[in-house]
């Protein structure tokens, strides 16, 4: 049988929350830049999915973290220097998927503004969802996913 801790201490939830931010953000970044272009699009989505999809409860309370405080990990630490680091994270993102020689030209053909509304959009989706009950599904992951495609891209 398999058990699971039910409640854990803010810090620690915390700092899951911010240690997956990256990676969720690199797979997003895939997802918007290279739609429509490879094949691997519905992999990034379960990956996205299984680098986090589950959040413990705060012990002190018993109950899930509020939005905003997840939300803060999960982007908002990223949020205020996206616009001006967008380069690097976009370059970050794609290293493993493209010629390194190629980013430019992807880079040059991003919306900016839309990217980050993209992945903005996303964790806020993710922090509300956490919030209320604690953990995503894949098929909501995957229609969110969809819905932002339509939405931005």
């Amino acid at each position: 049988m398999f058990l699971r801790e039910m409640a854990e201490s803010k810090s620690k939830i915390l700092r899951k929350l911010n240690d997956k931010s990256q990676p969720i953000l690199d797979h997003l970044i895939r997802q918007f830049v290279l739609n429509g272009f490879n094949a691997a699009k519905g992999h990034w989505v379960k990956e996205i999915y299984s680098i986090l999809s589950d959040v413990p409860k705060w012990t002190e309370t018993n109950k899930y973290l509020p939005t905003s405080v997840m939300y803060h990990e999960l982007f908002g630490i990223i949020e205020d220097i996206f616009e001006e680091q967008s380069y690097h994270f976009v370059e970050h993102a794609l290293l493993d998927e493209v010629d390194e020689k190629e980013i430019p030209e992807y880079y040059d053909d991003i919306n900016i503004t839309n990217l980050f509304n993209y992945c903005k959009d996303y964790f806020t989706w993710l922090a509300e969802s956490f919030s209320r009950r604690g953990f995503v599904n894949i098929a909501e992951v995957r229609d969110k996913i969809n819905e932002l495609n339509q939405k931005y891209l």
